[in-house]
């Protein structure tokens, strides 16, 4: 899913607040309106006074009043850093964390979702004592946290509260986009609170069998679709790979993860495959988005060759995607997913097996993974490892630098490698391009060479020309 950026778009929006109709909430025109993770960078934004809103620390201050009814503590959370989605302990995401010298504040943030998050997980994961934490569960309606470190709090509860505050001070006003943004989500967040009209109830009550009958169908359905993603045989038949776990209820969203083969829990590549939008979509445009990812002990490797593991992804026609401080998928591809294919097990089995393994070009993924895996592994096989070497020089040496222009342009090919005595032949066309290697460009040839083929390897340059 692609990250929601706030900036992108505030300055997207060209519009005053009067311009708006209530149906044209910039966050249904999005189709953001009802995701939790659209919510909580949107509440992360105004909750940071460095951000460019203009509305200095009036979220922070009406979650802060907000607290203080609840639970008769004052809590200090001024100049406070602003994170979204922190890891945690175990391997969880923390929605918003707000860390200040005085007091930290752990939110869950919940849209139309049950809480089944480990909210102690949460606590542990953040530094301090307990007396200087305050943990809050944000929801729609009233809920029983039942965690005696968490209050609940409505997002109404918050919404109030702030408007509140900027009728008290109307000299405080932020920018004209951020206050269009601002007036669209607290009405956003107004609609969506509210409770089922009488009109809504009535159609339900006159059309219950019928609207029942058809959630049991769409639950059916998503089912089987769940049950082909988690088939283990199937899963092998993509090339071997194993079922490392798949997200259902109550996350954010429908996704499965596979382990490639030869990678471990420790050192682990894994493929995510995002499947909702093959039911959550319009007739037409079923699709499925798959990412590359490394974890584990090669998440922080897979960032330091960020520069050759794009080189590859991008030869492979699967660009990498979704650069954040926590993660960063190495490559990504969608896959059009006809509504005929979504018919039939059999059918859609085929059609996915046939763009990840057979001649489509989603196969590039695939084609990408094995490369990353042998970066990140270091298990380089000198046959046909030059094209490594190339890779790992555009990172040392990059190609956008006028500077480095007589390099790249020389004509320097790769003749032979013999495992025995550890040489690597090279050939240039002269004796110039020789030279220029040698005294300008020789570390980094060899440093790339050996981090191919291996620290005792020795190279040896050839000129097809000699020239005075």
């Amino acid at each position: 899913m692609e990250p929601l950026l706030i900036k992108d778009i505030i300055n997207s929006v060209n519009i005053s607040s009067h311009d708006l109709k209530k149906e044209d909430n910039i966050l249904v025109i999005a189709g953001i309106d009802h995701l939790e993770n659209a919510w909580s960078r949107i509440y992360a934004y105004f909750l940071n006074e460095r951000e460019p809103h203009g509305l200095g620390n009036l979220f922070k201050k009406s979650l802060a009043n907000v607290i203080y009814r609840k639970t008769g503590r004052f809590v200090n959370i001024s100049g406070g850093v602003v994170k979204c989605e922190y890891s945690t302990i175990a391997g969880n995401r923390i929605d918003i964390l707000i860390q200040s010298p005085a007091h930290s504040i752990i939110i869950e943030n919940k849209v139309h979702h049950h809480l089944v998050n480990d909210l102690n997980d949460y606590w542990i994961s953040v530094d301090g004592k307990d007396d200087a934490k305050t943990g809050i569960v944000v929801t729609l309606s009233k809920i029983l946290t039942n965690n005696r470190n968490y209050i609940n709090i409505t997002h109404l509860e918050w919404v109030n509260e702030i408007e509140k505050l900027l009728k008290s001070h109307m000299n405080r006003t932020g920018t004209k986009e951020s206050m269009v943004l601002l007036k669209n989500f607290l009405e956003n967040i107004k609609q969506v609170s509210k409770k089922m009209n009488e009109s809504d109830a009535k159609f339900y009550l006159n059309n219950r069998k019928k609207i029942n009958n058809l959630y049991s169908v769409a639950s059916d359905y998503r089912s089987w679709l769940q049950s082909i993603f988690t088939d283990k045989a199937f899963i092998r038949s993509l090339g071997g790979f194993s079922l490392v776990h798949n997200d259902w209820i109550g996350c954010k969203n429908r996704f499965a993860m596979y382990r490639f083969p030869n990678t471990t829990e420790t050192d682990e590549f894994v493929v995510t495959v995002f499947y909702e939008t093959l039911w959550n979509s319009k007739p037409g445009e079923a699709r499925l988005s798959l990412f590359l990812q490394a974890l584990g002990g090669w998440e922080k490797k897979a960032i330091n060759e960020e520069n050759a593991i794009r080189e590859i992804a991008s030869a492979c026609g699967v660009p990498s995607r979704d650069r954040h401080k926590d993660f960063w998928h190495c490559a990504a591809v969608e896959i059009a997913v006809p509504d005929e294919c979504l018919l039939s097990e059999e059918v859609l089995k085929g059609y996915l097996i046939k763009h990840l393994t057979g001649s489509m070009s989603d196969r590039g993924l695939l084609t990408a993974a094995n490369k990353i895996i042998d970066i990140l592994s270091n298990k380089h096989n000198p046959t046909y490892r030059w094209n490594d070497v190339v890779i790992r020089l555009k990172g040392l040496i990059p190609e956008d630098d006028c500077d480095n222009k007589t390099f790249w342009n020389a004509d320097i090919q790769f003749i032979a490698y013999d495992p025995q005595t550890k040489v690597i032949v090279l050939e240039v066309g002269n004796n110039y391009v020789r030279y220029d290697i040698e005294q300008t460009y020789y570390h980094e040839l060899t440093s790339a060479l050996k981090y191919v083929y291996g620290d005792d390897v020795r190279i040896s340059i050839m000129c097809r020309n000699f020239l005075d």
